[in-house]
């Protein structure tokens, strides 16, 4: 037996609040904190009453589960709540009155009889709880439908408050038949809903107490399903897989014995799905389909097997060394579905698979290495061309360091910030392997909502205290490291709320470069600190103010912010919604420093039209105003059928504003913002002057087709007749760039001269093409190495990247002597030296076997 007694919280009036029986509230003299007590003394006066006739329930939970029955207060605020047989552990007690915040109480079952509040009372073990006093709730309503927008009932609806302010158990209740729900006990602020109903996807929706027009909308789940074509012996050893919207790792199922297959209960969405047939016994002949993507679970879906292959893949370090348990993904794009994915053995190397006949990127990465770019590889239709694809690892770079003050003596808890125009990410390996992890180790997948829940992505260690994503702290000793970093120019510096930041240092690191016995040295500094109000003095909360240094600080409910310890020149920029942004400079000195910021409401409209040529409306322009100040954020908007648009809450000045629509050709034009609403600006759209444009040989007079023509944003490709044309040109001419394949590219002027339809022939001289290998000191072929053709006077002609087998070819290139330049890709930069020679180039032929080899540094 669970026993209580609950209190509200009544606000007094003025009359009541000043009278002798008024509550006192604590004073300035009596707290240790003054502010406190000025916080305390704007709440209003109040008294505590029993519930009397409201409705007051009182209910238990435990592990998501009611155990015991709901039982009513009396009108005194007592009540008294039986749990179920055998309920032990820990339950939570809630408090539920309308229009007042929820209570909700801790209560320890199996406590000791003598232990606080627990007491056995006419032979039943008694637990006695806190007087709970609740104060003014909120009401968030709404309704939950189906996707048709039909009402959907006996949907659960949770909610709790964002930040969750440690809630152990979520607000519940049930929508009626109508799907109307409603929570009469929440605080006030923002608040994350999710609705549950089997058969049907998690919903989650953010509102804000109070609201009472929350619309919960649940996708049904649907099941997929498919069949197989094969031999009953290959359906029997058949895997089929699905990865896809609501599904990761992929889900991998048996086939029926008539090689059907279901996957149950799918949020919708876009799945992929594939069949593979693993060999019978090693080395034996292996079967696969095309994966299908982008099938959505309404489909029927049928699978044929081919023949399927792996891929030889051996990683390497940047000596030739081979790498064990290196992370090898072989996939069909960049970034996409169900992709194969396997770990080297002792000797670096894995085959990875079954695939079927195509083109594949090949990934891989291990932990203290960089993954090199993607490489691509051809398998054929008789396996993997070639004996095995070599993937070079990338030897990292890493930085180690100290922060210490002005007295030399080192400081723990120091932020260190890492800024360079190299793409790195702090974390990154460690991601990387543990996302690898679960793929490779969980056949069962996941399907969100419906079985288990959804893996969490790693974006933070499990170790981490503070900080987060790109954020170095430094241990007690002042110390840091940052490690997995490409080769490049870095800049650093740190910070710490007791000190002004340090100087910011910048250094150049090498592939596989230690840079150790980096000092960081953190300044004395002022405290920066200041408070944001609107012009009638009102404070002004949730202004974002950025210093301009990585630290975004926001004011609190009284207008303040805290910038911590700084020194020298300032600049504060100061942002919120619906005000006028603000640049504040100032110069600190010895003294700390309290600014005063006043904000005014940015109330500027502007509004507009967009006609065509024959004042005749547009509708669906894009329009995005650009203000002039260097404060204010673009915005972007689209007419409607008037061909009519509006901006407001606008911060007055001078704006661009950019013009976009498929039909017409873009424009811009400068304007003012103030206050004044209404039709003021109107802008004609052109349709522009088109081109028909002619590519030919200049030899034999023959059509091109393929040529991509660009003209300004215009752009076309010739057909088999060699014609393409050009539309939305603007202005009296435009600069017309060709480029085939085979041919010398070529630039020519197009000439508007009154016409409406300009018509022109272009003749392309044919180029000669040049194509060879590029090795290591090893003879082992080199992927995503860089090849540039030059002519003597040092022009660049073309360019490519080597593939997978290290081959390269660059087409169109001008007749003559050329020379070319070859560049090891970073995973080898540190090791291999850059390669050039000389060649030449024949019109309409090809060089051949041009063989590059690049030699140790």
């Amino acid at each position: 037996m669970i026993r209580g007694a609950v209190r509200l919280e009544i606000a007094l009036d003025e009359d009541d609040a000043e009278g002798a029986g008024a509550p006192a509230k604590p004073s300035a003299a009596s707290l240790a904190d003054p502010e406190l007590a000025a916080m305390l003394a704007e709440v209003p006066a109040w008294k505590l009453e029993p519930p009397g006739t409201k409705d007051c329930r009182v209910r238990a939970w435990q592990a998501g589960k009611l155990v015991g029955s709901e039982v009513t207060c009396a009108a005194n605020g007592d009540y008294s709540l039986e749990l179920a047989p055998g309920v032990t552990g820990v339950v939570h007690v809630e408090i539920l009155v309308a229009g007042h915040l929820r209570g909700l109480v801790e209560a320890q079952v199996d406590a000791p009889v003598g232990a606080k509040g627990e007491q056995v009372v006419d032979g039943v073990h008694t637990i006695e709880l806190v007087t709970v006093a609740l104060g003014e709730g909120h009401v968030v309503s709404g309704q939950t439908v189906d996707a048709r927008g039909d009402p959907l009932a006996n949907v659960q609806v949770q909610a709790l408050p964002r930040p969750t302010m440690d809630e152990p158990i979520p607000w519940r209740t049930v929508s009626d038949e109508q799907g109307r729900f409603e929570f009469t006990t929440v605080p006030y602020g923002p608040l994350s809903l999710r609705g549950i109903k089997p058969g049907y996807a998690l919903s989650v929706v953010e509102a804000i107490s109070p609201e009472d027009a929350v619309l919960m909308v649940l996708d049904e789940l649907i099941d997929l399903e498919g069949a197989v074509v094969a031999t009953p012996e290959l359906i029997a050893r058949a895997v089929v897989r699905l990865e896809g919207s609501s599904v990761w790792p992929a889900v991998e199922r048996s086939l029926a014995a008539d090689g059907s297959f279901i996957f149950e209960q799918l949020a919708d969405g876009i799945y992929g799905v594939e069949v593979t047939v693993p060999a019978s016994e090693p080395g034996g002949a292996e079967f696969a389909s095309v994966p299908l993507e982008n099938i959505t679970p309404d489909l029927r879906v049928s699978l044929a097997l081919v023949p399927a292959f792996r891929v030889p893949v051996r990683v390497v370090d940047p000596d030739g060394e081979p790498i064990s348990g290196a992370r090898v993904t072989l996939g069909y794009s960049q970034i996409g579905m169900l992709q194969k994915t396997a770990e080297t053995d002792p000797d670096g190397r894995a085959q990875v698979g079954p695939v079927v006949p195509g083109p594949y990127f090949v990934h891989a990465d291990a932990d203290g290495y960089l993954p090199p770019e993607a490489v691509e590889v051809e398998v054929g239709m008789q396996g993997f061309e070639g004996a095995e694809q070599v993937v070079v690892l990338i030897r990292p770079a890493k930085l180690e360091g100290v922060v210490v003050d002005e007295d030399d003596r080192p400081v723990a808890g120091a932020e260190v910030l890492l800024d360079s125009d190299v793409a790195f990410s702090v974390g990154e390996g460690d991601s990387r392997r543990r996302m690898f992890a679960a793929a490779i180790g969980a056949s069962d997948g996941s399907l969100g909502v419906t079985q288990g829940a959804v893996l969490d992505i790693p974006l933070f260690a499990e170790d981490e205290d503070e900080g987060g994503i790109g954020v170095i702290v430094t241990d007690e000793h002042g110390r840091f490291e940052v490690d997995s970093l490409l080769p490049g120019s870095y800049r650093i510096w740190a910070r710490h709320g007791e000190h002004a930041g340090s100087a910011v240092t910048t250094l150049e690191l090498r592939s596989g470069e230690v840079h150790a016995g980096l000092k960081l040295r953190l300044r004395e500094g002022v405290p920066l600190t200041g408070v944001v109000r609107s012009a009638n003095g009102q404070p002004l909360v949730g202004i974002q103010i950025d210093l301009g240094d990585g630290m975004i600080l926001t004011t609190d409910d009284r207008g303040v912010f805290d910038a911590g310890f700084r020194r020298g020149d300032q600049r504060l920029v100061l942002r919120g919604v619906g005000m006028i942004p603000k640049q504040v400079e100032v110069e600190l000195g010895d003294a700390p420093m309290d600014l005063e910021v006043e904000l005014s409401p940015a109330n500027g409209r502007f509004e507009g039209r967009v006609v065509d040529g024959n004042n005749q409306p547009i509708a669906d322009v894009e329009v995005e105003l650009r203000p002039l100040d260097g404060l204010s954020a673009s915005l972007i908007t689209w007419t409607d059928a008037r061909g009519l648009y509006g901006f407001d809450q606008l911060a007055p000045g001078r704006v661009q504003i950019d013009f976009s629509h498929g039909g017409h050709v873009p424009a811009s034009s400068d304007a003012v913002v103030d206050e004044r609403a209404g039709l003021r600006h109107e802008i004609v759209l052109d349709a522009g002057w088109a081109a028909t444009v002619l590519v030919r040989s200049a030899v034999r007079g023959d059509p091109i087709a393929g040529v991509e023509l660009v003209a300004g944003h215009a752009q076309a490709t010739t057909d088999k007749q060699g014609t393409a044309s050009l539309t939305q040109l603007v202005g009296e001419s435009a600069q017309l760039e060709l480029r085939a394949a085979g041919w010398v590219a070529k630039t020519v002027e197009l000439r508007r001269d009154g016409a409406a339809l300009v018509r022109v022939t272009v003749e392309l001289v044919e180029g000669g093409s040049i194509s060879g290998t590029i090795d290591d000191d090893v003879g082992d072929p080199v992927a995503s190495a860089t090849i540039e053709i030059r002519s003597t006077r040092g022009e660049l002609l073309g360019s490519t990247r080597s593939n997978g087998r290290g081959e390269w070819i660059v087409e169109g290139i001008p007749a003559g002597d050329v020379e070319v330049r070859a560049e090891p890709p970073p995973s080898s930069s540190a090791v291999l030296a850059p390669v050039e020679l000389r060649s030449d180039i024949i019109r309409g032929e090809v060089t051949k076997a041009v063989r590059l080899r690049f030699d140790r540094l």
